[in-house]
């Protein structure tokens, strides 16, 4: 179960990346790949 504490928090974690609330930036990404990424709701903040 690591890094996590308990399998709560696995969970949780799980639940969140399920949801879109956590993304990893890719460098090579296009328009086309960010329209097929879209999650309703959700406001990507890019990173500098």
């Amino acid at each position: 179960m690591r890094p996590f504490c308990s399998k709560r928090c696995a969970d949780i974690d799980l639940a969140n990346w399920m949801r879109g609330k956590y993304v990893v930036a890719s460098e090579n990404a296009d328009e086309n790949d960010e329209a097929e990424l879209r999650v309703p709701g959700f406001t990507r903040t890019p990173i500098n």
